[in-house]
């Protein structure tokens, strides 16, 4: 769906709405003036004394939102953005807590941070009644735990109900501080009074949370609402950190359409190749995966994709997407390839190693090594480089799979 968005000073933009704090100067406070040129604000007085255009940290481009977090008071971020009434959003943002970031008060552990809404805003202890909205947004708990923080109709208790995130192996997920995390959120609105709304909500690619029968209003409105709060808290002193901490946000996306955040996206160009039957244990296959011997698998088909997620001119970040198009479960599968001269900057959810001619070698993925029939895998690469062809990209990969 094209969405038509307007903001305050009259600026319109079809499809996505993407924010990236590129087209302001670095070190200005994120004013109401400064805020009304991104977004059609309802409020934001509270984030311009918290937050500043920062080219300290950047996931993509050279600028991002700094928001500090005071050692003495429980000042909020807190701006509310109109964004076009619809059912069903996704939301993508990237957050870095800086490395010394204190998660934990004296007495409570735990923040807000950004999520989609509808007017109203539901919170701080407010009885969701069907007509005051509500919110979706997160929290960090203990040591930077990660979960999702609801305010809904049905939620148990009198302040939001919180939905842990844990891996695979029944691990809390947490926040890392000095690493960037992408956050992904669909929030489907419940239909009449129906319980039957839905979120599901993705970290770094993987998908942690998969809610259904929510039921967020009784008097058919929408999610039209993007809810930046990020503070400290609850309200009292036990809260806040031992010193000032900062946090740095990035590529802001809301869309009706999973593509634009990176969730099912296609791109033509990808290859499907045989397989390649491993020979040797999987530590040496790494450091010489030339020595296989290819073979022709017909029933563990694989295919692979390069995927533009975004791109500033100078640099890209490209998703390079694992498919198992065939009926079988594959385990410990490994996957070798070209980036031609591209000067890679990280590559994330996903263990990499690199040969010493120059092939990149992803040995399973940081939430297993197993990738089910039928399942998509993503990896996420960073690289200093935005002129590129993706379908040339995809051919001159020459993807190798290892199993």
């Amino acid at each position: 769906m094209t969405q038509m968005y307007t903001t305050s000073e009259g600026t319109t933009t079809n499809g996505a709405i993407r924010r990236g704090f590129e087209n302001h100067s670095s070190d200005l406070a994120y004013s109401s003036s400064l805020q009304k040129e991104d977004w059609n604000v309802e409020f934001g007085s509270n984030t311009a004394k918290n937050a500043v255009i920062s080219n300290e940290e950047a996931m993509s481009g050279s600028q991002s939102l700094k928001v500090t977090y005071s050692s003495y008071d429980n000042a909020a971020a807190a701006s509310s953005w109109k964004i076009p009434e619809e059912g069903e959003y996704y939301l993508s943002y990237w957050v870095k807590f800086e490395d010394d970031f204190d998660f934990d008060g004296d007495d409570h552990s735990g923040g807000k941070l950004p999520g989609l809404a509808s007017d109203g805003l539901a919170s701080g202890g407010d009885d969701v009644d069907g007509s005051n909205g509500f919110t979706a947004r997160y929290m960090w708990r203990d040591d930077g735990e990660a979960e999702l923080y609801l305010y809904h109709m049905d939620k148990p208790n009198e302040y939001g109900e919180s939905f842990k995130f844990f891996d695979e192996h029944g691990d809390p997920i947490k926040f890392e501080p000095g690493a960037w995390h992408n956050l992904v959120q669909r929030v489907q609105v419940n239909s009449g009074n129906s319980a039957n709304g839905e979120v599901e909500v993705w970290f770094d690619g993987e998908q942690v949370l998969d809610l259904d029968g929510l039921q967020f209003v009784d008097d058919g409105s929408q999610i039209d609402r993007f809810y930046f709060s990020s503070f400290f808290g609850g309200s009292t002193d036990g809260w806040l950190p031992d010193h000032d901490v900062s946090a740095y946000f990035d590529d802001v996306v809301i869309s009706t359409d999973a593509a634009d955040v990176g969730l099912g996206a296609t791109q033509s160009g990808g290859q499907t190749v045989s397989v390649i039957q491993q020979q040797e244990p999987a530590e040496e296959v790494v450091a010489s995966p030339v020595e296989a011997i290819p073979v022709t698998d017909e029933d563990a088909p694989f295919e692979f994709n390069f995927v533009m997620v975004k791109n500033w001119g100078s640099g890209a970040i490209l998703e390079l997407q694992v498919t198992n198009t065939g009926d079988t479960d594959v385990t410990n599968w490994q996957v070798a390839f070209d980036l031609a001269d591209l000067e890679i900057e990280s590559i994330w959810r996903a263990e990499v190693s690199v040969t010493e001619d120059g092939r990149f070698i992803i040995d399973g993925i940081h939430s297993g090594d197993d990738i089910d029939a039928g399942e998509t895998v993503r990896i996420g690469i960073k690289v200093s480089d935005g002129d590129l062809d993706i379908q040339a990209l995809n051919q001159a990969a020459d993807f190798d799979l290892f199993l």
